[in-house]
């Protein structure tokens, strides 16, 4: 026999609320809880050790003698003394010794603190090359409502968190990623750009440009700030998307960014230039107010556009005298600069350039004339403009940890014009990332999903600037593990300010994780298949607040029938659809398209895997689980996957107790029992009443498989163990396959209800898709299961349109994926359809009062395949839930009938 195992996780620590990892262990026939804890537990003052198993708290009796069964999930967790029931909370003495912390009872539930302080920058800002210090925590985070959990779980539909800039996340005043990337930006008080990996034809910050004059030729000089250090290398380098290959004349240089790095050589002044245009005269001299307060250097470029010469019956030589003069501003004298001769004989544009150096420092004015009236004829063209002025400041500006990039280009034919856009693919490689395992500080890729986030968090230039102590490491290993596995690469250009939570989202989206905070500490869940659930909850009426367990199913049309993937290859915004199974086959609505953009997503093969997970997970991913628990049953967090057993889950084969032995049970329908499945019964006894919850007692039990080798039918089954309650005849009971029951879910949200209870909300978990491998069939169905069991019609009062009206709905059980509703008059033949429900139950309105309506409902269009009940719908009629009386003859359940006069007729109760 195939062996069986126990489920056994530990929550020692009353100020760690991760736990241990939850840990398989072989199941012992008759081994107590206890036997499964891992070792001695020392507690602290004012702390007990609660026990729970599949999610029910047991008491200290129940914990010294329950038996633990094959597949039980086993939580022992430290809680404060008393529990719910009150007591001394030691976190408030641990407090005192100077922990921060959340509280045990707050920390793996809440989604607040640090997801709502925004970032001043995502990096450091241009303006004068300053590094403000970063102010902001994550802003991350799952949301969700009702069915739409399954884009959320995936990163996206958080809400909006502010930005500092213009834009809504930041994105939007992206040069790289927003509409308008065509130039090179040039706005003062942008962030200094992160790069993660090898962004494509990027257009990097224009942070200086001048003109260098050699004679009559012309060298624009352009300093560009690539991006924070600390080894970033430029690579395919372009000159309006040509490269620099194909040009002559142009010279380039860069520095990786590290703190001691020397400065460039054309650019080890800072000089500011500004055009002026004017022509020069001798007696109205142009004046220039310098706008720089420390200035120790200036220069002046003039310029004979026309060319200079004299025109007889051949060119000749001509000059002219320009008289350069400056002062500190405030004052009343000019001092010379020099009066420079200015020769030519060309026709051709001629320039010069001048450079007045070892001023004091200060602000100047500049003052530009001809020191004596040139010549002037016909055959003369002296012409003299003074085309830029220079301010220039004389230091050696190393800009640290910026990786720079400066271009030289003399004019030439190739060169001309104002369109002169620069682009390249910075590159960076590597992050520093602090190995926990090694205890030590190592090199990770920089092309990785999981350590791009881990960077922003830790980095304390242009990330959150947290310690790494603080930062779960094993969370984002496991991010960067997945990632790998995919085979995904992420190169993403960080080039706007935004909050530091939609740089994690947006990361987090490409990459399949989510940054989530834990107390003090930050971590991320990692959507990825996983080989053993966190916990395993049986939700019963022992465990749940009773009414709180639901499953809502997503509805068809909110499902997407296509994906929108914009991405970027090679640097270019493309857009790709991918269509699912079903687009444009539901009639009666526009096909639904979900759009999403990729920034870090630079392959189509990429987007193609993203688009499909998403529709796997549309189209597999349809129920969402919640359940309301005590908070000392709780072993999971949000992220999670969880194992879940509810009756309301479980397609069973129902009936009632004909006869029930000790330890077996005759039931009034054939069973059939299938070989290698485990089987249970749950009982509801008519007998006994559940103190706790003021209602039948429901009863579970393990039962042998008669089944060998091939399928087997019986009315007669035997437990593993005795009742803990032996049936009465009559009892409604319900035999199910322990694999139908159960239900995989990843967490999503726990939530505060009480001091202690939380809401657990989960969506549909399945390893195949998370995979990113597409389910081939649905999981198939016990044989011989009803289509509706168990119609109940429940008459209530409503309030509505101000006043209290009388209403009938309908709800039941069965195994269907839609059920069809009818109904009509007693002494009516034929049957109206009323409507059509994905949902058990089914509200009826517009009834007329002082009728007896049969309502019936069936998986398919005729009222005959399901089951029918009859409700006394007069005037003064009592409320309540109508349900058919049933009766055992000869071992089966029939329904009871009665005559009314010469018709026999079957007969309700109202309970």
């Amino acid at each position: 026999m195939e062996r069986q195992y126990v489920s056994v996780k530990t929550i020692l620590n009353i100020v760690d609320p991760h736990g241990e990892p939850t840990c398989r262990e072989w199941w012992h026939a008759g081994r107590k809880v206890r036997d499964y804890l891992p070792h001695t537990v020392e507690l602290m003052r004012e702390t007990e050790l609660a026990v729970s198993v599949n999610g029910n708290l047991l008491t200290p009796f129940e914990q010294l003698a329950y038996v633990v069964q094959p597949n039980d999930f086993i939580l022992f967790k430290v809680i404060p003394l008393g529990g719910g029931g009150g007591g001394k909370n030691p976190l408030a003495a641990i407090a005192a010794l100077g922990f921060m912390m959340i509280g045990q009872y707050y920390a793996p539930y809440i989604t607040a603190g640090l997801f709502t302080t925004n970032t001043t920058a995502l990096g450091a800002t241009i303006a004068g090359i300053t590094y403000p210090t970063t102010t902001a925590i994550i802003a991350g985070g799952i949301t969700m409502v009702g069915g739409y959990a399954v884009n959320a779980v995936l990163g996206g539909g958080r809400p909006d968190m502010p930005s500092i800039g213009v834009g809504k996340t930041g994105w939007e005043e992206s040069p790289t990623y927003g509409w308008n990337a065509e130039t090179n930006p040039t706005q003062n008080g942008r962030v200094l750009p992160v790069v993660y990996g090898e962004p494509k034809n990027i257009k990097p910050f224009l942070a200086s440009r001048y003109i260098r004059t050699d004679g009559d030729k012309q060298y624009l000089n352009l300093l560009y700030l690539l991006g924070e250090g600390e080894q970033l290398e430029p690579q395919d380098l372009k000159i309006n998307d040509q490269p620099l290959s194909n040009f002559s004349e142009v010279t380039w240089d860069w520095r990786p960014g590290t703190v001691d790095q020397a400065p460039i050589p054309a650019f080890n002044d800072s000089i500011f230039e500004t055009a002026v245009g004017s022509k020069i005269s001798f007696d109205s001299p142009i004046v220039i107010t310098c706008e720089g307060g420390n200035l120790d250097a200036l220069g002046v470029g003039l310029c004979a556009r026309s060319g200079m010469a004299k025109f007889t019956t051949e060119l000749t030589t001509t000059s002219v005298t320009v008289r350069l003069e400056y002062r500190l501003v405030g004052e009343t004298e000019w001092t010379l600069w020099g009066d420079e001769v200015i020769s030519g004989a060309q026709r051709s544009q001629l320039n010069r350039y001048f450079r007045k150096s070892g001023l004091p420092s200060g602000q100047y004015e500049i003052q530009v004339s001809f020191a004596e009236e040139p010549e002037s004829s016909d055959t003369i063209n002296n012409e003299m403009y003074l085309e830029y002025y220079h301010e220039i400041v004389s230091d050696d500006f190393r800009l640290p940890f910026t990786a720079q990039l400066s271009i030289e280009a003399m004019a030439t034919d190739q060169l001309s014009g104002n369109r002169f856009v620069v682009s390249c693919t910075p590159r960076r490689l590597e992050l520093d990332v602090y190995d926990e395992d090694l205890a030590a500080w190592t090199k990770t890729s920089a092309k990785n999903a999981g350590w791009i986030v881990y960077d922003q968090i830790r980095h304390p230039r242009y990330g959150v600037g947290w310690p790494h102590t603080r930062i779960r490491y094993q969370d984002f290993k496991r991010a960067a593990d997945w990632n790998d596995t995919l085979g995904q690469e992420c190169n993403i250009y960080f080039d706007s300010e935004m909050a530091s939570g939609n740089a994690f989202e947006e990361i987090g989206l490409f990459g399949r994780f989510t940054v989530v905070q834990y107390g003090t500490q930050v971590g991320c869940n990692v959507d990825m298949p996983v080989e053993l659930p966190e916990q395993s909850l049986v939700s019963t009426v022992s465990n749940i607040v009773r009414g709180s367990f639901g499953i809502e199913y997503l509805p068809v049309q909110d499902k997407a029938d296509a994906i929108e993937i914009t991405y970027f290859p090679d640097g270019v915004r493309k857009v790709a659809m991918f269509l699912g199974p079903h687009y444009g086959q539901i009639t009666g609505r526009v096909p639904n398209v979900k759009k999403y953009t990729l920034r870090a997503c630079g392959t189509y093969e990429a987007a193609e895997s993203f688009a499909r997970l998403m529709l796997n997970c549309n189209r597999w991913l349809t129920r969402t689980l919640t359940k309301k628990m005590r908070v000392e049953a709780i072993g999971c967090k949000v992220g999670d996957v969880i194992q879940s057993f509810h009756d309301k889950m479980k397609w069973g084969q129902g009936g009632r107790i004909a006869s029930a032995t000790l330890s077996g049970a005759l039931i009034n329908r054939d069973i059939t029992f299938e070989p290698g499945r485990s089987y249970k019964i749950i009982v509801k006894h008519t007998h006994i009443m559940n103190i706790e919850t003021r209602s039948e007692q429901i009863d579970e039990g393990v039962i042998v498989n008669p089944a060998a080798e091939e399928a087997v039918t019986t009315r007669e089954i035997s437990l593993v163990d005795p009742w803990d309650h032996q049936p009465m005849p009559s009892a409604v009971c319900d035999v199910y396959d322990v694999e139908q029951g159960k239900m995989l879910a990843r967490v999503f949200s726990i939530t505060r209800d009480t001091k202690w209870t939380r809401t657990i909300r989960a969506l549909e978990y399945n390893a195949v898709v998370w995979a990113g491998g597409t389910p081939t069939t649905i999981p198939a169905a016990p044989v011989d299961l009803d289509p509706v069991r168990g119609l109940r019609a429940r008459v209530h009062p409503a309030h509505e349109d101000g006043l209290y009206k009388t209403r009938v709905t309908l709800s039941w059980r069965g195994h269907a994926t839609q059920w069809q509703v009818f109904q009509r008059r007693v002494g009516v033949t034929a049957w109206t359809r009323i409507g059509t429900t994905h949902d058990p139950s089914f509200p009826v309105s517009n009834l007329e009062v002082g009728f007896i309506y049969d309502f019936a409902v069936s998986a398919d269009y005729t009222p005959g395949g399901g089951q029918a009940i009859q409700v006394d719908y007069t005037l003064g009629d009592i409320s309540g839930v109508y349900e058919m009386v049933t009766e055992i003859i000869d071992g089966v359940e029939q329904p009871a009938t009665e005559y009314i006069g010469e018709t026999e007729s079957n007969f309700y109760e109202v309970t």
